[in-house]
């Protein structure tokens, strides 16, 4: 066995050691700030409901880091939850943001 190679019972420790330290657990990203919203995340009270103007919310708040659910618990709207991230985000705001922004202003004109 050379340096590199692992025998099956180190691969296993190692793979346990991981496991239960959740070196590779799965990193849930909030939906506003981006940042590792870890295993135990927070949704937005209006997810999957409609909004105070009939808009639906959807997922848009399903996954959120406590930090930015505290931020967003008080917005009603979908356009005032949209016009917040894109906020936070600055440039790096997925651009279906923008344009969920402008489908919402056409509906409502």
């Amino acid at each position: 066995m050379t340096a590199r190679e692992m025998s099956p019972a180190q691969r296993e420790r190692q793979k346990s050691d991981h496991r239960e330290r959740g070196r590779y657990a799965r990193v849930n990203p909030c939906y506003v700030c981006g940042r590792s919203a870890g295993v135990d995340y927070l949704s937005h009270p209006l997810t999957d409901t409609l909004d105070v103007e009939g808009v639906g919310f959807g997922d848009l708040g399903l996954c959120l880091c406590p930090r930015c659910e505290k931020a967003t618990r008080e917005i009603t709207t979908v356009r005032a939850f949209l016009e917040h991230m894109q906020a936070v985000m600055g440039d790096r705001c997925p651009a279906w943001v923008q344009t969920r922004l402008l489908n919402l202003a056409s509906v409502q004109s």
